[in-house]
């Protein structure tokens, strides 16, 4: 069963109200005629003469009054008391339905003041919480998507920014690092402004040919602790001139030549 909606819970309450008032006319009523009708028991009674020369007792309602018994209205009295009885029993269950269905308003209440806080939340500009259902997509209409906590960063920074043709990461270097603590794959050009540095070796590796391409050429130097070598373990093959200012050596130079061989020796035979 659909759970009803707090204009029909109302509307319920209003029914069930309007049955009880009528219910309470209906007993009202009821009273009335058992009022009328003892009066009239009272007034039908009429004693003409009564003798007791011993003990008496009487009990019940069976008196005789002008040779009639009153068992008429001992049985319209009691139908009259089931039926007040019956009511007050449907009173009952009308209280209980009505108490039933004031819980649930108050549950209603309660829902409906924890919506008004978060639409009052959203019109300040200010969640306390933000977990959306899973779903393929979703869309945030914002230029600056701002990041930041009180325990970390503190103000917000531009995480993410709707640069027009671009997107920015960490806009304006709000944030002194970008970390990327995983491996991370670019299909298209990097354009960079600095510096590529690791603290370990570092591997260019590619199935083909790597050029550098810089138009002002290519220096190994010794800066920044560099010691300046280019050691190539395979063969070099120079295009052009080769213009040096120290001296060529080999590392691997050829192995002397053997001494020469010792004069030879004549000896007389005649001797």
């Amino acid at each position: 069963m659909a759970p009803l909606t707090l204009d029909q819970l109302t509307d319920l309450v209003k029914a069930l109200q309007d049955r009880v008032s009528t219910l309470e006319t209906e007993v009202k009523q009821y009273q009335q005629d058992i009022l009328e009708l003892e009066q009239q028991l009272s007034q039908s009674i009429t004693t003409q003469k009564l003798i007791v020369q011993g003990d008496a007792q009487i009990s019940g309602r069976n008196v005789l009054a002008d040779g009639q018994k009153l068992d008429a209205h001992d049985q319209s009295l009691n139908t009259h008391d089931q039926r007040l009885s019956t009511h007050d029993q449907s009173l009952n269950t009308h209280d209980q339905r009505l108490s039933t269905h004031d819980q649930s308003l108050n549950t209603h209440d309660q829902r409906l003041s924890t919506h008004d806080q978060s639409l009052s939340s959203l019109q300040q500009g200010q969640l306390s919480g933000l977990d959306v259902a899973e779903q393929f997509s979703a869309t945030i209409r914002a230029a600056d998507f701002r990041l930041g906590h009180s325990s970390r960063r503190g103000s917000p920074g531009r995480a993410l920014v709707d640069a027009g043709s671009s997107l920015g990461i960490n806009w304006g270097s709000d944030w002194g690092e970008t970390l990327i603590n995983s491996k991370l794959r670019v299909n298209g050009d990097i354009d960079f402004g600095s510096t590529i540095r690791t603290s370990g070796r570092m591997h260019i590796t590619g199935d083909e040919l790597l050029y550098l391409l810089n138009k002002n050429g290519v220096i190994i130097g010794k800066e920044w602790g560099g010691n300046g070598d280019l050691v190539v373990q395979g063969n070099l093959v120079v295009g052009g001139n080769i213009t040096y200012a120290g001296s060529l050596r080999d590392s691997n130079p050829p192995p002397p030549p053997p001494p020469p061989p010792p004069p030879p020796v004549f000896r007389d035979s005649s001797l």
